[in-house]
């Protein structure tokens, strides 16, 4: 009853998510779960929150459009770095992203086009 109380407080246009909301969904790829946090077709973004578990390796992939991703926790590996909390990388449209992996886990935050949110 609460939850429902607090989704009817929320005002329209407004779309709020509870951290304590478990709507997970699965990712194509094995030991990545996600939350689609919200879909901007006027403006051409999609929000997302990852989460990976240890050990997970991303194969290498070709950005059809732009790509922005936000480490919240845990680390990644891409470019030859090791990305941690509050670190940010860009990837412009028409590049190619090696593999990437993170060996501790990682939770990121990824802005990305409607079409390239990604389905199982």
């Amino acid at each position: 009853m609460a939850r429902v109380a607090d989704a009817a407080s929320v005002p329209r246009g407004f779309s709020l998510r509870r951290a304590a909301d478990q709507d997970w969904q699965p990712h194509p790829i094995a030991g990545i779960r996600m939350r689609l946090l919200a879909i901007n077709e006027a403006t051409g973004y999609s929000t997302l929150l990852l989460d990976a578990e240890p050990g997970v390796r991303f194969p290498a992939h070709h950005h059809g459009a732009s790509e922005e991703c936000y480490v919240l926790s845990g680390s990644l590996h891409t470019l030859g770095r090791r990305l941690g909390p509050g670190d940010f990388l860009h990837a412009d449209a028409g590049t190619d992203h090696p593999e990437m992996w993170t060996e501790e886990g990682a939770q990121v935050l990824l802005v990305v086009p409607p079409d390239e949110v990604p389905t199982q």
